[in-house]
């Protein structure tokens, strides 16, 4: 990811007083709080490249902190959203995060007591108090951020060369039209160095703690640097060690993430060899890592259990069970392997699709894999409705199904694509351990397939809802059958 500030969470104050939402509350045994007030949230999760493609990020959610378990929590906002939140923690100070487009990144330092009061303007958030507003500050005055969205694009969007060739000399001249590239890309990369000398420059002379915000700012070029594989080893020294690895930084949980990213299998043996230049956190962090890793390269549900043993082998803590249990619900992972395809409404009623199929009385099902984070999948959901209007009093039944998901982000994606009110969209709650899923080959979504009154599978790889003649094939199955 380019270059980050953090802002975070964002609720409002209202006229209207009303119970303000709580983290953490139930533990005893956090004394210290935190007020989040967010007036009109704005949030986007990308932006539009200069060729026209419409980028999206990881960051689903706008606000970002590490809880006192040390757990990444993220708190998830529907635009136009006013709220207070109130976090109670086990820290004298808090690190938030709000990020910006998934381009950008505010960052917000509070102490015990603090309250945040955030309002938007164009998409920025930007607090009542002018001694928050550092990263926007940064943001704003910074002359050389208008480059940022350009040093994207050619750096990480589909004519980026630099993964694929160490210099231009490498360029084969069957390619030499794009050799202009590594002249922006030189340039660009000099003037986001002059950025964050600006910008050291500034939280130096302008801020009350220019220690944490030099840091910060340092982290937030090397993850710049390891992101873009511009990996100049001399200037480790910059950027610290694995051995001040703070557990409560949202910004150390980024930066090495984006280290992890860089080769998670030779980090996990480290870890596993006990290296004893890295901190003990970071080493679980690592791990915690690792397993989400695990997961999304498909490995088998007994390999995950097998790597979850040997946490508990290495970290014993009671949150460790914590992050375990909040891991196996995320990311769909059973300590058995289920039969069926287990799934749960938007009303939390849960059933399983065979279930589901033997209940209803449609002639013919379409299956629709997808998720929220998967741009191709809600591309054709709006062509999927409009079929659905057209063939549902065929017999025809549209089922979706949000696959290797997460509950939170499905139920916003599914008021944004008009499917929350629809009875047949659910959400898989066993996506990495249904045996019915194995059976079904899916690994890559979208995914449609067609099934006939009785569940048995017609067509196991079907044709997208866009395809101009998915209209006639299943019209054609329906009267098949």
């Amino acid at each position: 990811m380019i270059k980050i500030y953090f802002a975070i969470l964002i609720i409002f104050f209202s006229c209207e007083w009303h119970k303000p939402s709580s983290i953490n509350k139930n533990s005893v045994s956090d004394p210290f709080a935190y007020t989040i007030i967010l007036k009109d949230v704005e949030y986007t999760n990308g932006f539009d490249l200069e060729n026209g493609i419409k980028t999206r990020t990881r960051f689903k959610c706008p606000l970002y902190f590490v809880d006192s378990l040390g757990v990444v929590r993220e708190i998830c906002l529907d635009n136009g959203t006013n709220d207070t939140i109130v976090i109670t923690h086990s820290q004298d100070q808090l690190e938030l995060v709000h990020t910006i487009r998934g381009l950008n990144f505010f960052y917000y330092l509070l102490d015990s007591g603090d309250t945040l009061s955030l309002q938007y303007e164009d998409g920025i958030p930007i607090s009542k108090n002018p001694k928050q507003n550092t990263s926007y500050n940064l943001l704003k005055d910074n002359p050389f951020e208008s480059m940022r969205q350009r040093y994207f694009l050619v750096l990480r969007g589909p004519v980026s060369l630099y993964p694929k060739f160490k210099s231009k000399k490498e360029i084969p001249p069957e390619l030499e039209r794009l050799r202009p590239f590594y002249r922006n890309l030189d340039s660009l990369y000099f003037k986001i160095k002059k950025s964050h000398a600006y910008q050291l420059d500034y939280v130096r002379n302008h801020t009350g703690s220019p220690d944490y915000w030099t840091n910060l700012l340092n982290k937030e070029m090397r993850k710049l640097v390891l992101g873009s594989r511009f990996i100049n080893k001399s200037d480790t020294s910059l950027y610290g060690g694995e051995s001040d690895f703070n557990v409560y930084s949202i910004s150390d949980r980024f930066y090495y993430k984006a280290k992890f990213n860089q080769n998670p299998d030779s980090i996990f043996n480290k870890v596993q060899n006990n290296d004893p230049g890295m901190h003990s956190e970071l080493a679980r962090y690592y791990f915690q890592l690792y397993l989400n890793y695990s997961v999304n390269r498909g490995i088998s549900l007994k390999s995950i259990n097998s790597v979850i043993s040997q946490y508990y082998n290495a970290f014993a803590e009671p949150r460790d069970s914590v992050f375990i249990q909040k891991f196996r619900k995320k990311m769909g992972v059973e300590e058995s392997l289920a039969k069926d395809i287990n799934i749960i409404s938007n009303r939390s009623v849960g059933t399983t699709l065979n279930q589901l199929i033997q209940k209803d009385s449609a002639s013919l099902y379409y299956i629709d894999f997808w998720a929220s984070w998967c741009a191709p999948c809600r591309e054709e959901i709006p062509y999927s409705i409009e079929l659905k209007k057209e063939l549902e009093e065929m017999g025809i039944r549209f089922i979706y199904l949000a696959y290797n998901d997460r509950m939170e982000n499905w139920l916003k994606a599914s008021r944004e694509l008009n499917l929350n009110n629809y009875d047949h969209s659910w959400f898989i709650t066993n996506s990495q351990s249904s045996q019915q899923l194995e059976d079904y080959n899916i690994k890559t979504i979208p995914r449609y397939m067609i099934l006939d009154g009785n569940g048995k599978v017609l067509e196991f790889n079907a044709q997208r809802p866009s395809y101009p003649g998915i209209k006639k094939i299943l019209i054609s199955s329906v009267k098949g059958n």
